[in-house]
């Protein structure tokens, strides 16, 4: 015998004998002794006769078929559950007991008894065990088990296959729907379903709070023979209204009963049928609300447009929590309410040229009715109007307040544009480029410099070239290559060594330095943190045109011609800070001027400068000579400045050497225009202009005048007065005459006189100062010239 049907018939004599009853010993019995047989299925046996022959379960249970014998022996024959196939016989003793009963034996010993009632040709046997289990069989005529099962599988073959025939035709039907079967209102489906034989796809309307529409799938289950034919129905993912929420997949069974026009599909008390009004009134609610739906969420959509910068950040919720500063980077997706976004921590501002990946999503969904962002995490953004604009407020999975606003948006034209506009600038460098600009260095002594770089791009958009550091006199060589961003480009500069080594120490970094492409202005510029020498600091650039040279230049000529001062560019709490004073005449290109410290003038003078305007690699270069002057310890030196013409000012920035060094030892010098000067500078600049003197003249004869600034004070030596003349320190005598105050900067007008003749000229206090008598002239006062003393006004 075949394995499997082996292991078939262990299984069944195991389940008959799970029901068996034991002996006759233990059987139930009525007053009268005898268990009468069930009357709903016939009258009772009489004996051994009514069983011998051949009988054939008319459905599924424990035995396919019994042959009774006169001998006493029955075969049970043991069908497969799905009654296809007959997997062996077993042999039985069987015995007819009184009151319709028969008793079955088996080899081992184990006995059942059964009720067994005859009508016609149907044998109905009971397990006294199991009173409501009768199992049913027909007398067999001129036909084997082995046939009548072979003919009851082609029967239920032909049986199920005009069920199928007929589900199959159900689901032809147009506008099908899933409603109740009975008088329950239960839930209502609309599908739309097109496919076949056994498989059809398509949507399906839910009904609820508001009308869904899924996936759906309907298959034909496949089914045992005997076993009732069944539709399974498959809902898979929401596919509208537009955002809605996400739904766990769910199935549902239905099972085929009747055939042909009788046909239902059953299941949970709700049935699978044609009802075109049904259909239509679940599909008008549905179109109802995604309209509505489509309409507020394209009103939040359209104000991200393509892409959408969201400036904002997190908070804590604690009082001393500060706020994290961050911005997100919003890509719509077409064909779906929703959008991917990339995540920037500490952005203060849209900056779009930076490697943008769209990775995480940001789906719209609908949260107490209104559109809303789940964001990953499953936290929600809700839009909400503040101040006429839309931001965007939540709380993460971390308990931190979200708060987001547009702060910009691009359109695919704007992004495709700026693209198309990279692409043709990088293929214009492959005829090689200058960039001329400036950095502004970091740390303590920061200071702006002028910055030259050169390169020139190959067709894989790999560049050769230099970059020279104007202050510091010295110029790298540089390779590397060129990274395209969300819609511009960045530069990866790799610094490899000196071109030009600098007189003075200059770092060489050895790394990587990137710019990014951008335009500023309709100018295409480079920019981004760069080494400048001793420290780095943020570089810009643009490109060199002979154009933009010569505006430069006529620029620094007006300014220069009109006089300016400019204010070393030093941390605080130094050194006095010098102040440069500088005038051009524009007719020869020489250029003077003067220096002085500190934060007011000093009337002991600065040091002078004096020099020239010249042109080197395209920029503007002052080259002065800077004279001694001993009151400040300055030397003279030879300086080379570098001239760049920022939006609102002017910087210097160059070397220094001083005169007479072994070795030479250049330092550098950094200086900022002050475009508006405070009261002491705009007075010093009225000085130069009017030529005023900043001492009194060594030796000055009666009748001189001269224009001189003073410096007030209240504290002096050998201060006398008389007859209107001084002879006391300018500054002294500028406060007694109520010209400047104590420690005010002014421009006098002294006219030197006759000394103080013979005579007595009293005491005098004014504006706090006391100028002595003079009784009898001292050898001073009787040669020193005295003076007048008169305010000059400057404008």
């Amino acid at each position: 015998m075949h394995r499997s049907m082996a292991w078939g018939l262990i299984v069944a004599l195991g389940l008959w004998a799970a029901g068996c009853d034991g002996d006759s010993s233990t059987t139930t019995t009525g007053q009268d002794g005898v268990k009468p047989a069930a009357k709903d299925f016939g009258r009772p046996i009489r004996g051994q006769r009514d069983l011998v022959g051949s009988w054939f379960a008319l459905e599924g249970g424990e035995a396919a078929g019994y042959e009774f014998s006169e001998s006493g022996k029955v075969v049970m024959s043991v069908g497969s559950d799905d009654r296809s196939q007959i997997l062996g016989a077993v042999t039985l003793d069987y015995e007819s007991m009184d009151g319709g009963r028969v008793r079955l034996t088996q080899p081992g010993g184990m006995t059942k008894i059964y009720t067994a009632a005859i009508e016609g040709d149907t044998l109905t046997l009971t397990p006294e065990s199991q009173p409501n289990s009768p199992h049913r069989f027909r007398r067999l005529r001129n036909q084997t088990i082995a046939e009548a099962q072979r003919a009851e599988v082609q029967r239920l073959r032909e049986q199920r296959d005009k069920q199928a025939a007929a589900v199959r035709e159900l689901l032809k039907q147009p506008k099908l729907v899933i409603v109740s079967a009975g008088d329950l209102r239960l839930t209502r489906e609309a599908l739309d379903i097109t496919g076949g034989p056994d498989l059809w796809q398509g949507t399906i309307h839910t009904e609820g709070n508001i009308t869904m529409l899924r996936q759906a799938q309907v298959s034909i289950a496949p089914a045992a023979t005997n076993r009732p034919l069944q539709v399974r129905v498959d809902l898979g993912n929401v596919l509208g209204p537009p955002g809605q929420h996400p739904i766990q997949a769910r199935s549902e069974v239905f099972n085929a009963e009747g055939e042909g026009s009788s046909l239902r599909l059953l299941g949970q008390g709700r049935q699978i049928k044609s009802d075109p009004a049904v259909h239509g009134e679940l599909a008008a609610s549905y179109e109802k609300i995604r309209a509505q739906r489509e309409a507020e969420i394209a009103k939040l959509t359209d104000q991200f447009g393509a892409y959408a910068w969201l400036q904002g950040g997190l908070r804590a919720q604690t009082a001393a929590a500060a706020e994290d500063k961050r911005a997100m980077v919003f890509e719509r997706v077409q064909g779906q309410p929703g959008f991917r976004f990339v995540e920037i921590p500490r952005a203060e501002r849209p900056n779009w040229n930076q490697q943008l990946a769209f990775t995480q999503p940001a789906l719209v969904v609908y949260q107490e009715g209104k559109p809303a962002l789940m964001m990953p995490g499953n936290w929600l953004l809700t839009p909400v109007e503040q101040d006429g604009k839309v931001v965007l407020r939540g709380r993460t999975n971390y308990n931190q307040d979200a708060v987001y606003a547009i702060a910009e948006t691009l359109s695919p034209q704007e992004v495709a544009r700026r693209r198309a506009e990279v692409a043709s600038y990088l293929d214009s460098l492959r005829g090689g480029a200058t960039f001329r600009g400036r950095i502004v260095t970091e740390g303590s002594s920061s200071y702006p410099a002028g910055r030259v770089l050169q390169l020139t791009l190959d067709q894989n958009r790999a560049f050769t070239g230099s970059l020279a550091a104007l202050e510091l006199g010295g110029v790298w060589s540089i390779n590397g290559k060129v990274a395209e961003t969300f819609i511009g480009a960045v530069f990866q500069i790799d610094i490899t060594g000196f071109v030009t080594r600098p007189p003075t120490q200059m770092m060489d970094p050895r790394q990587r330095t990137l710019l990014t492409l951008d335009w500023v202005n309709g100018v295409p510029t480079l920019s981004g943190r760069m080494n400048g020498g001793y420290f780095p600091g943020m570089a810009v650039l643009t490109p060199a045109t002979a154009d933009g040279q010569r505006a430069e230049r006529q620029r620094i000529v007006e300014t220069l011609s009109k006089g300016a001062h400019f204010v070393s560019v030093q941390p605080e709490g130094s050194a006095p800070r010098p102040v440069y004073t500088l005038k051009l005449d524009s007719q020869s290109g020489k250029v003077s001027g003067n220096i002085s410290f500190g934060g007011r003038l000093d009337v002991q003078g600065p040091s002078r400068l004096s020099g020239e305007l010249a042109e080197q690699d395209g920029f503007v270069v002052l080259k002065l000579q800077k004279e001694e002057c001993a009151p400040y310890r300055i030397v003279s030196a030879q300086q080379t400045l570098w001239v760049l013409a920022e939006e609102q000012a002017l910087t210097l920035s160059g070397l220094s050497i001083a005169a007479n060094a072994n070795p030479p030892t250049p330092r550098t010098v950094a200086l900022s225009q002050v475009t508006e000067p405070g009261d002491d500078l705009r007075l010093y600049r009225a000085a130069v202009e009017m030529g005023a003197a900043f001492a009194p003249p060594d030796k000055p004869q009666p009748g001189d005048k001269v224009l001189l600034v003073v410096q007030g004070t209240s504290r002096g030596v050998n201060m006398f007065f008389g007859d209107g003349r001084y002879l006391a320190p300018p500054g002294v005598a500028a406060v007694h005459a109520g010209l400047v105050k104590d420690g005010e900067i002014g421009i006098v007008q002294v006219t030197y006189a006759q000394p103080f003749g013979m005579g007595t000229y009293p005491a005098s206090t004014q504006n706090g100062v006391t100028m002595a008598e003079i009784r009898r002239p001292s050898p001073m006062t009787r040669d020193t010239p005295t003076y007048t003393i008169g305010k000059v006004n400057v404008e």
